[in-house]
């Protein structure tokens, strides 16, 4: 009876474990999926060598295929998909045949065919690459740039309402994941007189130190240094690397007022009293500035769009609003760090100087308010503490959504939609003019989330990068088991069930999982306007984090802000328009 039970118990993991030929599995693949999925070309030996086990490819002659070799393997055919769902782009075709699948209440798919554990989720192979032209793709690429976001009223108004200034005359350049952190590494070695960074987090592990090394040494050859950071640095795997830093002999300073507690829940964010230090962007004496969301970690520094780590968004501006940029850093070091040395008071005046010549110029001020249409390339960088009262980038992003007049694009770190919060406030204010745009005035909407929710306890990479699996600690464990009940009964539902619901209004909404972790944190509206940053989509970005944000009139950086979410909703969960 005991061996009964003991084989019984075992089937599953025989079952789980069992191994086949890679040439069956795709086989398999193609003939139940119509060929919309079918495996690259390969040898006969390549073909030979892999099997699969479980939800994984393996490969007899290599010890460990990467993510980004085993996504390679097989191909999400986009010609067959356009001819196999017909509709006027690919995204739409791709939103026919996710909806041809069951999906469950965690807005995954049953499939008759065994996903790879790689898609992380999808119901096929990640796209890496989209036809030249983005407008089969997505009609949303070519729909005009509004012309109210644009106006020079609008604008006038962010002056006021944000107290920042309009600069034109500003090269921009969308970067994305590893770009970001070379670019950063670029403008660092080529500093002459200074070179000044904040940051929300840190961490010193391989990918990482090489940055912080060569930030210490132009310190060491006259520079002057400073990184800023949040005070989280030395509670999240953060505190080694401070002190190591400090020991090192590293100008970095963590802003004391952040963090006073680390408890921030939503069901109490009219009483906060906590915040955190949250921007990033980085600048030297020249005109050039980068402004992103990434933190200085590998999962940050190392990430690639398809290698599971944290997909990232900056923009490098070369032109007037670097100089915004400095004069913001310059502030923030007086109000968090200590009062102007001497270096910062001549820098200080060196700027004003910079801003008088750019005014004459007719770069900056009431110069660019003559014409009906502001420039493009025109840039302001806001800056905002709710603790001080300040809730400048909050305010700014909501005019934008206000304004907004075909489409509005924008990608939520989380899952939380409190816009019928007892509270009114900017996050309350912000999500009502959201759903009034797109319910009420038919605004088409792209609404890209992330599946994995919040933070992606359970399955995480480790400070060496390679992936390391937290929940088989017993702590890990319980984190991962709450937080995924949390996640599956309330996040994937209440995003669905809203996005859902906005269909009934709008059927040009749309919602998307997106398959890896997208720290991005960007709001885009009528290929026109676009807001790139520190500033998520949540609670805490709007009600208590120190932020800042990049916003540019530039329909070429839309357009490119546009193609990037393209790629992205690709390789998204589109939601269904209701569940079957």
């Amino acid at each position: 009876m005991k061996k009964l039970i003991y084989c019984t118990l075992l089937i599953p993991v025989l079952s789980h474990s069992q191994v086949s030929s890679f040439k069956d599995y795709s086989a398999d693949l193609e003939q139940k999926t119509d060929g919309l999925i079918t495996a690259k070309h390969l040898t006969k030996s390549e073909i030979s060598s892999l099997s699969i086990k479980g939800t994984q490819i393996i490969s007899s002659t290599e010890k460990n295929l990467s993510s980004t070799n085993i996504q390679e393997l097989l191909k999400f055919d986009l010609e067959a998909l356009s001819k196999k769902h017909p509709a006027p782009d690919l995204l739409t075709s791709k939103i026919l045949f996710d909806g041809s699948r069951t999906q469950d209440k965690n807005s995954g798919f049953v499939l008759p065919y065994t996903p790879i554990k790689d898609w992380m989720g999808l119901s096929h192979p990640p796209v890496k690459e989209l036809p030249n032209d983005i407008s089969t793709v997505n009609k949303r690429y070519s729909l005009e740039p509004g012309t109210n976001v644009q106006s020079s009223s609008f604008q006038k108004k962010l002056d006021s309402i944000t107290n920042s200034n309009l600069a034109t005359g500003n090269k921009l350049t969308l970067i994305k994941n590893k770009e970001i952190h070379e670019e950063k590494m670029k403008l660092l070695e080529s500093s002459q007189k200074y070179f000044w960074g904040a940051v929300f987090l840190i961490r010193c592990d391989q990918y990482t130190m090489p940055f912080f090394e060569k930030m210490i040494e132009k310190q060491n050859a006259g520079l002057d240094v400073r990184l800023m950071i949040d005070r989280m640095g030395s509670v999240v795997n953060g505190g080694k690397c401070f002190k190591k830093l400090k020991k090192l002999g590293l100008n970095i300073h963590r802003v004391n007022k952040s963090l006073r507690t680390i408890i921030r829940e939503t069901k109490k964010f009219g009483k906060r009293k906590s915040t955190a230090f949250h921007p990033k962007f980085w600048i030297n004496e020249s005109n050039t500035g980068i402004v992103d969301g990434v933190n200085l970690m590998n999962i940050h520094v190392e990430t690639t769009d398809h290698n599971h780590m944290y997909k990232d968004t900056g923009v490098k501006v070369e032109g007037p609003t670097a100089t915004d940029l400095k004069k913001t850093y310059i502030s923030m070091w007086k109000e968090y760090i200590d009062k102007a040395d001497d270096f910062l008071v001549q820098k200080e005046k060196d700027l004003d100087i910079e801003i008088q010549n750019q005014t004459e110029k007719a770069l900056r001020g009431e110069a660019l308010y003559k014409e009906e249409k502001v420039p493009e390339g025109s840039c302001r960088f806001s800056w905002q503490d709710p603790q001080l009262d300040n809730h400048s980038t909050s305010e700014a992003m909501i005019e934008m959504l206000k304004t907004s007049e075909s489409y509005i694009a924008l990608t939520p770190l989380e899952y939380f939609l409190e816009k019928d919060h007892k509270i009114e406030s900017t996050y309350t204010r912000f999500l009502q003019a959201l759903d009034n745009k797109v319910r009420n005035e038919n605004v088409a909407l792209d609404y890209i989330v992330n599946r994995h929710g919040t933070w992606t306890f359970g399955e995480e990479f480790n400070s060496e990068g390679q992936y390391k699996d937290h929940g088989k600690s017993k702590i890990g464990k319980m984190i991962s088991r709450k937080y995924k009940n949390w996640l599956h009964e309330i996040g994937y539902a209440k995003v669905t069930s809203y996005i859902q619901d906005l269909k009934k209004s709008n059927p040009e909404a749309r919602g998307w999982f997106h398959y890896v972790f997208n720290h991005s944190k960007l709001l885009m509206v009528d290929n026109a306007l676009t807001a790139v940053g520190s500033h998520n989509m949540n609670d805490r970005s709007f009600l208590s984090d120190i932020e800042a944000m990049l916003i540019c009139v530039d329909t070429n950086l839309a357009k490119d802000v546009n193609k990037m979410l393209t790629k992205d909703m690709m390789n998204s969960i589109s939601i269904a328009t209701s569940k079957k």
